[in-house]
């Protein structure tokens, strides 16, 4: 018996052998892919990143000049545009009698006097008078409205 078996084993073997080269030298076939099915979801894009605009505080106004009219001695009236509390070294400008005049601060003891080439304007606190360089009072006793 083992006399039959080795030669059919080695006839088995032999066979196996020629099968598996025959297989070896054949072309191969590529493996079928599946196509993509057309419906198959699409992974959605990621949503945006909404960043918010910077906030930037708007410019204050300005500050605006202040206005204040005087009735005075005489039944005359003076309108006086001094400038914002921090501009307080700006120009004040008068108006009286249909004419109107730019003076600029200068010392004073006490309130707030202000000059020009021909006039003096002097306030201390609600009242005013208006005079000439040379000291003629012009207006007196201008009270703040």
């Amino acid at each position: 018996m083992t006399s039959i078996r080795i030669p059919v084993l080695a006839v088995l073997l032999a066979s196996a052998a020629s099968a598996w080269a025959q297989d070896a030298s054949a072309p191969q076939a590529a493996p079928e892919r599946a196509p993509l099915a057309a419906s198959a979801p699409l992974a959605e894009p990621p949503a945006p990143v909404l960043v918010p605009a910077p906030v930037v505080a708007p410019e204050p106004p300005p500050p605006a000049p202040r206005p204040v009219r005087y009735r005075c001695e005489g039944d005359v009236a003076i309108e006086a545009v001094y400038p914002p509390l921090d501009r307080a070294d700006d120009p004040v400008t008068i108006s009286w009698l249909g004419g109107r005049e730019t003076l600029k601060i200068a010392r004073s003891g006490s309130g707030a006097r202000y000059v020009n080439r021909s006039y003096v304007w002097w306030t201390k606190g609600d009242t005013a008078f208006l005079s000439t360089r040379g000291g003629r009072m012009l207006v007196r006793n201008c009270n703040a409205q």
